[in-house]
């Protein structure tokens, strides 16, 4: 497992259960023929943290594993959680070029026959592509910032999408996406950006679809997204 991951490692919760099954089971069998399911592609440079997330299984007993060997030189694991849902948030740093497919499957506990499968393909760019997205015109955040950043955040989102802030922050003191801007873009982009979260509640139970990241700042124009995050 040095550079790639091992098939069959559970990622997501039983379906019955409340806790989280993770690491690689050596008496699981490997995931047999896949049902067609989503692919979803995320562009990434090298540094860049997304988190993914899977619903809760459909069926009684199941179970997310990823399905398939997947190259670790280009995304890496580093941290899993359940959600309010019962599905598993997933999150994933990209650590060199290159591509890779993260694909995953539903089954019945350990057994091979796969259910439901879902596919996150990250295309990860070198890592200079990444100052070229940092904003260079942002002003400082004044006391009462973080209203006008979300509603900023609200109004690009599409009605139909029933969009809806869940948590709003200045990247400073936000400790999920907060460090992500500090090394992408520097101390004063960090210091000038909010981070809006936001469910696009049109697009529920498929939390992967429906979570969005936001960061805002302040230019000379008023309130604007320099980069969608998730």
């Amino acid at each position: 497992m040095n550079t790639e991951m091992r098939t069959g490692v559970v990622l997501a919760i039983v379906a019955c259960s409340a806790g989280l099954a993770t690491g690689a089971l050596a008496s699981a069998p490997p995931v047999g023929p896949l049902p067609a399911g989503p692919v979803r592609t995320l562009n990434l440079s090298v540094g860049d943290a997304v988190t993914v997330t899977l619903p809760k299984p459909a069926v009684a007993g199941g179970v997310w594993r990823v399905a398939r060997a997947f190259n670790a030189r280009v995304v890496r694991q580093e941290t899993e959680s359940t959600t309010k849902g019962g599905g598993v948030r997933a999150t994933y740093r990209a650590v060199g070029a290159g591509t890779a497919r993260v694909v995953f499957a539903v089954t019945r506990g350990e057994t091979s026959r796969a259910l439901a499968a879902r596919t996150f393909k990250f295309v990860v760019a070198k890592g200079g592509a990444v100052a070229t997205r940092c904003p260079r015109d942002l002003l400082p955040l004044p006391a009462n910032a973080i209203g006008p950043a979300a509603a900023a955040a609200l109004a690009a989102d599409k009605p139909g999408n029933r969009p809806q802030v869940t948590s709003a922050s200045l990247a400073s003191r936000d400790r999920a996406r907060g460090p992500e801007v500090k090394v992408r873009c520097g101390t004063t982009v960090w210091q000038r950006t909010v981070v809006v979260y936001i469910t696009d509640r049109a697009l529920l139970p498929s939390e992967s679809l429906a979570q969005r990241v936001l960061f805002v700042g302040r230019t000379a124009s008023g309130y604007r997204i320099w980069q969608r995050a998730h």
